[in-house]
C-alpha cells in the first residue's frame, strides 16, 4: 500500500479541523494529523476528547460540488468500518456519518465546506478511539475491544486507502457501500431549526443521504436532512 498523500504530523495541534481551514491554500488531498488535540471538536459544537493514543486527523478536498460533498462524510465512516470490520470488529453506522461498536460511539465524522466564489473545499475530520483511554461510557475504542495496542500510522494508512478509493466512485456506488454496513434502528431525532422531536423506525437514506423515517404511527415516511439522532 503507497501513500502518495500530502502528510503533515503534529505531536499537539488544538484541532486539525480547525487547522486545515485556516490555512485552506493547502494543496488538494493534504492531511493533518495530531498525536493529541486540545479543542477536537464534533457537530454541533460538542467538544470530542483527543488524547494520546487515538487517531485525530482531517482531509481538505478541493473543487468541490455542493450537492454532492456530503457524500465525503459517508465516504470516510465506510472507510473506517471497513478498516475495523477487517480486524474483526462488528463496526456499523449511525445515520449520519458515526461509526458505533456494540451500540457505542468509536468513531465520529466532521464535514465542512468552505465557499470562496463558485470554487467550494471540504474539510473532512476522523476521530478514531484507537488506544486512549475512554472517560465518557458511551464511547469505546479498538484496543478496549481487541485487547490490544494497534499501530496508528498503519491505521491511518489503511483508513486513507480505503477513504480515497471509494472518494474516486460514483454517488451510486458509494450509498451503496453506505447501505451494506448500515442497520435499521428505532430512534427520536431533534430536528435542526425546527425546534421539535419526532419519533421512528429509521428505513435507510434517500439518493441525497437524507434519512427516511417512517414515523410512530407508522403513516408516513418523512425525510430528514438536518437532524440531531437522540
Amino acid at each position: 500500500m503507497q501513500m502518495k498523500k500530502n502528510l503533515i504530523f503534529f505531536k499537539s495541534l488544538d484541532s486539525t479541523q480547525d487547522y486545515l481551514k485556516q490555512n485552506i491554500a493547502l494543496p488538494d488531498k493534504t492531511i493533518v494529523v495530531a498525536d493529541r488535540q486540545t479543542k477536537g471538536r464534533g457537530r454541533g459544537k460538542r467538544t470530542w476528547s483527543s488524547p494520546k493514543g487515538g487517531l485525530w486527523f482531517s482531509i481538505i478536498l478541493k473543487n468541490q460540488l455542493l450537492e454532492s460533498s456530503f457524500l465525503n462524510g459517508f465516504s470516510a465512516a465506510i472507510a473506517v468500518t471497513k478498516v475495523l470490520r477487517k480486524k474483526g470488529i462488528g463496526a456499523v453506522l449511525k445515520w449520519p456519518n458515526d461509526v458505533l461498536v456494540q451500540g457505542k460511539k468509536i468513531c465520529g465524522i466532521l464535514t465542512e465546506n468552505i465557499i470562496k466564489g463558485k470554487r467550494i473545499s471540504t474539510v473532512v475530520g476522523i476521530g478514531l478511539n484507537v488506544n486512549n483511554d475512554l472517560r465518557i461510557k458511551k464511547s469505546i475504542s479498538v484496543k478496549e475491544v481487541t485487547g490490544k495496542n494497534e499501530d496508528l500510522r498503519l491505521m491511518l494508512e489503511e483508513v486513507l486507502y480505503e477513504f480515497f478509493s471509494l472518494n474516486a466512485k460514483d454517488k451510486g456506488q458509494i450509498l451503496h457501500e453506505w447501505k451494506r454496513y448500515w442497520e435499521p434502528y428505532h430512534t427520536k431525532i431533534f430536528l435542526s431549526g425546527e425546534n421539535r422531536f419526532i419519533t421512528g423506525d429509521a428505513e435507510g437514506i434517500d439518493d441525497d443521504g437524507r434519512l427516511l423515517l417512517r414515523t410512530e404511527d407508522k403513516k408516513k415516511v418523512v425525510t430528514i436532512s438536518l437532524g440531531e439522532i437522540i
